[in-house]
């Protein structure tokens, strides 16, 4: 029996996954296409799982090794020492030594794929019509900061393009992703004076990213101006909500219990008895009161 063969009867010893890794590291590759990002993005989940089959691999040889070594210093005959003899288990172990080596090397050519779609994106045109197709790959290959600049490169250059809200909000997206809090409430306030027609969902989102950057005065104001463009009445009830948590997280428990219960008398001056809305606020002031209560 060859060493594939043993490989094989291993593998499925251990999972049937096991055989499709071994199966597909022994294969020669075929040709790769042009390197993209969304290609490294989809192929890094992949190599995890071919990297833990051929641990487990690698453990269950050496557990018939130490199995074998186990039964030739014994003087029974084990199931083990029947079924795989020495020369395989040594052939089996070498195999999956060679099966790692190209596991790394695999590794390796897919960061240097990952690599070649930033140097490509980088040097794309970011400002064509159509350059924020280049910043959505190296978001998919989780580079937000390069995606980001290409983002706002596109952005400078098309102001007129129909997608400009929308491209924005990726911007936007991927500059928080890369940690540039001041630059994304810079876009968004931006985005705000640009379209008055967006401006109550504009105003909402500026706050919440103020809020969990902790600026809870500056959001706690826009979400306010988010509130007085609200004609919705459940949608501004919610809000309401939001603002008492924020003044909450500003002020404090007591000052949180206030605005809960303003919202409260808020809702039952709009008829509000209904839905997940009257409960809602109802256990939000019973938890202060009894958080102030056990103080």
């Amino acid at each position: 029996m060859t060493t594939a063969r043993w490989c094989l009867l291993v593998a499925v010893l251990i999972g049937g996954n096991v055989v499709f890794a071994v199966i597909a590291l022994t294969r020669k590759p075929a040709a790769v296409a042009p390197p993209r990002a969304v290609e490294k993005a989809v192929a890094s989940p992949r190599l995890d799982e071919l990297e833990s089959a051929v641990e487990r691999l690698a453990r269950a040889v050496h557990a018939l090794d130490a199995a074998r070594r186990s039964d030739s210093q014994s003087d029974g005959t084990r199931a083990a020492e029947r079924t795989l003899a020495p020369d395989a288990v040594d052939a089996l172990g070498q195999r999956v030594d060679s099966l790692e080596q190209a596991l790394g090397d695999l590794r390796a050519e897919v960061a240097a794929i990952g690599d070649s779609a930033i140097a490509q994106a980088a040097q794309a045109d970011f400002a064509a019509d159509d350059g924020f197709v280049h910043a959505d790959r190296l978001s998919e290959a989780g580079k937000h900061s390069l995606a980001a600049e290409g983002y706002i490169e596109f952005l400078e250059n098309n102001a007129e393009h129909p997608d400009f809200h929308d491209i924005a909000h990726r911007a936007r997206r991927e500059l928080l992703r890369a940690g540039y809090v001041d630059r994304a409430l810079d876009l968004q306030k931006a985005l705000i004076e640009r379209y008055p027609e967006y401006q109550e969902q504009n105003y909402s989102t500026l706050a919440m990213m103020e809020k969990n950057a902790g600026r809870y005065g500056d959001a706690i104001e826009h979400l306010t101006e988010s509130i007085n463009r609200t004609t919705h009445t459940e949608t501004r009830l919610w809000r309401l909500m939001y603002r008492a948590w924020y003044i909450q997280l500003r002020d404090g428990d007591a000052a949180g219990l206030t605005a809960y219960r303003d919202v409260d008398r808020t809702r039952q001056e709009l008829g509000v008895t209904t839905g997940k809305i009257p409960g809602k606020i109802a256990e939000k002031i019973e938890q202060i009161e009894k958080r102030l209560a056990g103080r």
